[in-house]
């Protein structure tokens, strides 16, 4: 399949899919509600009621139920607090296995290639995947460079500001997180409309680099719940928050924008009433569709509820997000040399994460006389126009140097 379009003003759709796709570490949030249910010492059998889905079941337990008495329902509130704590440090430790791996040159390419494009990215996953991604390719100084919704930061237990948006020096996405983050914590869906949204963990890249603040976190956001808002059809409690609220017109304005809308890993459950409302009811009938995911019956999903926009271009199967990149985002170029015990000088590039072979390698004479790193340099800039321009510097061990290219 050839390079894809592009142009114009794209926005793109994440779901449970996406993160999948990045690692299999990554759960959807389905398969987290036997693992919360033994963390809470809860019977085995308290999600049959409701189908063994944790998201409806968090649903009822924040909503008062007209049959409960009211100790009934203070009882079920403090369930679900306990439970939001759960959901979230289970869905943490599992993006901690992921990113025990190595960061994937896929997401420092999809990262790149949004931020070159200053894309709207609206997502309903709770993991900071993306974000990690950004701040590792040098795209933002933290993870509120990105958000849409207007987040708070609290400096000193009993204070907060809000957080600077003027940090991101280069280009970069924009992230609406539209069921809220597990990196987000607010007083509850009992709060009203002007309760804050305070974001935590707002620094780290790929490798976790945070453990030691968890403390000093704990503490400052003591009396906070995590922000996880559950895909069912009844969120009116949830989304009395002016913050949250916000962050839901911003991503309707994009769409009404659109003139292409990329799906990737989003299954559009038929629960989730209001995210099919908001896709269906502002997305332009003009605008392409392109689907990335996984799974063989996504197009039909996507057609089902978009009759009248074209699917332009598909991406099914287990490598599909790695297809879609490798034609829709810029190359990650990665550069240095190393130098064997005789002081020999060995030139070291790669192209999205495949080392080059020695015989496309600059020659040992082009990198005589000390000047291997300028000969390496320069023979990168000429292979891959723009890598060397804006160069990244990951901030970890690693001795190379990382730059995107369109070439």
């Amino acid at each position: 399949m050839g390079m894809a379009n592009v142009a114009g003003e794209d926005v793109y759709l994440l779901g449970a899919g996406f993160s999948k796709a990045v690692s299999g570490a990554m759960p959807v949030l389905a398969e987290l509600g036997p693992e919360v249910v033994e963390q809470l010492g809860l019977p085995e059998k308290t999600l049959a009621p409701f189908q063994d889905n944790v998201e409806a079941w968090l649903s009822y337990l924040a909503t008062e139920q007209p049959w409960l008495t009211q100790a009934q329902n203070l009882r079920n509130r403090a369930l679900f607090v306990e439970t939001s704590d759960a959901l979230q440090e289970a869905i943490s430790e599992r993006e901690r296995q992921a990113t025990a791996e190595p960061f994937p040159p896929t997401m420092a390419r999809l990262a790149c290639g949004l931020s070159d494009r200053q894309s709207e990215v609206l997502t309903f996953n709770y993991d900071l995947l993306l974000e990690r991604s950004a701040v590792q390719i040098g795209r933002a100084h933290a993870f509120s460079d990105l958000y849409v919704a207007p987040v708070v930061e609290r400096q000193d237990p009993g204070t907060g500001i809000m957080i600077s948006r003027s940090r991101a020096e280069l280009p970069h996405f924009r992230l609406h997180k539209l069921h809220g983050s597990t990196n987000w914590y607010y007083s509850g869906p009992q709060q009203g409309a002007k309760g804050d949204v305070y974001v935590v963990r707002d620094w780290m890249t790929w490798p976790e680099l945070a453990r030691g603040h968890e403390d000093d976190n704990a503490n400052r956001y003591s009396d906070l719940v995590p922000l996880i808002i559950p895909p069912t059809a009844s969120k009116s409690l949830f989304y009395q928050n002016e913050a949250l609220r916000s962050q839901w017109r911003h991503a309707a304005a994009a769409l009404r924008s659109a003139t292409r809308l990329v799906v990737i890993g989003y299954s559009f459950p038929t629960s989730d009433v209001q995210t099919r409302a908001l896709i269906a009811t502002n997305l332009p009938a003009s605008a392409e569709v392109v689907v990335v995911d996984r799974r063989v019956g996504a197009v039909d999903t996507v057609k089902t509820l978009l009759p009248q926009n074209p699917i332009t271009e598909s991406y099914i199967g287990g490598e599909a997000l790695k297809e879609y990149v490798g034609d829709a985002c810029p190359h990650l170029i990665e550069w240095g040399s190393s130098q064997d015990s005789e002081g020999r000088v060995t030139a070291r590039i790669a192209r999205d994460g495949v080392w080059l072979s020695d015989s496309d390698l600059p020659s040992q004479r082009d990198l005589a006389d000390g000047a291997s790193a300028a000969a390496i340099q320069s023979f990168v800039e000429l292979r891959w126009p723009g890598a060397t321009q804006q160069p990244v510097y990951p901030p970890s061990a690693s001795t190379l140097q990382l730059g995107f290219s369109t070439s």
